[in-house]
């Protein structure tokens, strides 16, 4: 339970100019997908600042921060690789460690390795930033040793920009019960030109796009796979896919994401239920031998009409 303590791993990080962004490059590696590795680790974050507006003495004073390399849960800092970030603080100020060598949270000497140390390096006035990392060293067969930060770059200039990339797969709905009907509304966009004599022209100018409605009840039993897996991707706005069997075995393949989710529970001891509300990004329609019937992907109000497009 390492990660509920106070941190016994330190990294010092120390600039000339001020800087409110530290990327983290993680690869952290697992014997196989059966056994994943499920790191559990918090950070913290101190800078440097003046005991008193007025004082001449400094302290290290805990920061707020926005964990960029954890997953969202409680203690899963360094899951993945990503960015710490945090509001320059007010009272940051540029010290040597020789002025805050006293009251850290960690004795500098504790961070000696060979000859190398804070206050022999340290000398110069600078923005020092420290990080604290708890981490559980207890879970598993040697878990740190499946931990790995290849290296760390603290930045703030203008022509640095992270970019985080996004798994586009989507999670699919079909193994999901649903007990409701699936509905929704196809829906293009036009305009209507009308002249003197009350003629008017109809000109489609865009497709809109829509949301699909089902649902489901909730029966008793492991519901992992269905409802509690909804919940999830509601709160985590996973994309997330559903397919749709038409009579004559055609489909259609709605992407999405899951907006709302809402979830009666009715007296009696009747069987709880809950509604689904999936905004789409795009469908594609394809017969039953997987061919596709639509040019592409569209928008669930149709196709575009002389679409620009790059020939070949």
């Amino acid at each position: 339970m390492g990660h509920t303590k106070h941190p016994t791993n330190f990294l010092l990080c120390c600039k000339t100019d001020k800087f409110n962004k530290i990327y983290f490059d993680i690869e952290n590696r697992n014997n196989s997908e059966s056994t994943p590795y499920n790191l559990f680790a918090n950070l913290i974050l101190w800078y440097t600042a003046k005991t008193t507006k007025t004082g001449t003495e400094y302290k290290w004073k805990p920061l707020s921060f926005v964990d960029g390399t954890s997953t969202g849960g409680a203690n899963t800092s360094l899951r993945f690789a990503g960015t710490v970030a945090f509001d320059l603080p007010e009272d940051w100020v540029s010290v040597k460690a020789s002025d805050v060598s006293t009251g850290a949270p960690v004795r500098f000497d504790d961070l000696t390795s060979d000859n190398e140390d804070p206050v022999s390096l340290w000398t110069e006035n600078m923005y020092g930033l420290l990080v604290g990392i708890a981490i559980d060293g207890d879970t598993g067969t040697s878990p740190l040793g499946k931990l790995r930060c290849k290296t760390v770059f603290p930045y703030n200039n203008s022509h640095s920009q992270i970019i985080r990339l996004i798994d586009g797969h989507h999670k699919s709905l079909n193994d999901v019960a649903i007990a409701q009907s699936i509905s929704w509304n196809r829906k293009g966009k036009f305009i209507e030109i009308t002249d003197r004599l009350g003629r008017t022209e109809i000109r489609k100018i865009g497709s809109a796009g829509g949301a699909i409605k089902f649902g489901g009840v909730e029966l008793s039993g492991d519901y992992t796979a269905t409802k509690a897996a909804l919940l999830r991707y509601q709160r985590e706005a996973t994309p997330v896919y559903l397919d749709v069997s038409r009579a004559n075995g055609d489909f259609v393949r709605i992407f999405g994401v899951i907006t709302s989710m809402s979830e009666d529970y009715p007296t009696g001891k009747q069987h709880p239920k809950f509604g689904i509300q999936m905004q789409t990004e795009y469908i594609i329609e394809y017969d039953s031998t997987g061919a596709w019937i639509t040019d592409g992907i569209m928008s669930l109000g149709g196709e575009i009409i002389d679409e620009p497009k790059y020939l070949l």
